[in-house]
């Protein structure tokens, strides 16, 4: 006798895909915690004062100024200013390596963070170039003119009264 159920590659499929995506599911809830970790925001600033230094140190005209010994006392000033121990990050960073999708989400803030530093940056570079240009233009008027009315932008040029030349 034959069965009346067929086999349906489809629905099969079907169910392991739900059990796979329920059972990746479990681990987006988790968090590193506990008191042998540092807490989530703290481990964002601290690696984005990490990222910073970094970066300066990073640049050939930092070296041509100092001459560090070590990067490791350089990391050291951040853990002292962010009153922590250098162990606690250690063992807090290897943890959110255990779990990579954690880890993208705490970088994806930590370069958030750095963007939006850098762009408040660029704004306030970009109004000290303007008031920087302003000042200069202001100088060179004074000097070649200090007589001479500044005229607005926004005002028109007057026309000029002179002969009219008719065909």
């Amino acid at each position: 006798m034959t069965s009346n159920r067929s086999f349906r590659p489809g629905i099969s499929i079907l169910l392991a895909s739900v059990f796979i995506l329920l059972a990746s599911g479990c681990n987006e809830k988790k968090q590193i915690k506990g008191k042998k970790f540092l807490p989530r925001d703290e481990m964002v600033e601290l690696m984005v004062d990490i990222h910073l230094l970094d970066g300066i140190t990073n640049d050939v005209s930092y070296y041509r100024k100092y001459n560090p010994n070590d990067s490791i006392d350089l990391y050291g000033l951040i853990f002292v200013d962010h009153e922590v121990e250098r162990e606690t990050f250690e063992l807090t960073l290897k943890e959110y390596t255990k779990y990579p999708h954690l880890l993208d989400d705490l970088y994806d803030e930590v370069l958030m963070k750095l963007n939006l530093l850098k762009d408040q940056l660029d704004k306030e570079q970009k109004v000290e170039k303007e008031n920087i240009q302003e000042e200069v233009q202001k100088k060179v008027y004074k000097e070649v003119d200090p007589e001479r009315p500044k005229r607005s932008r926004n005002k028109p040029v007057p026309k000029s009264r002179g002969l009219k030349i008719s065909d």
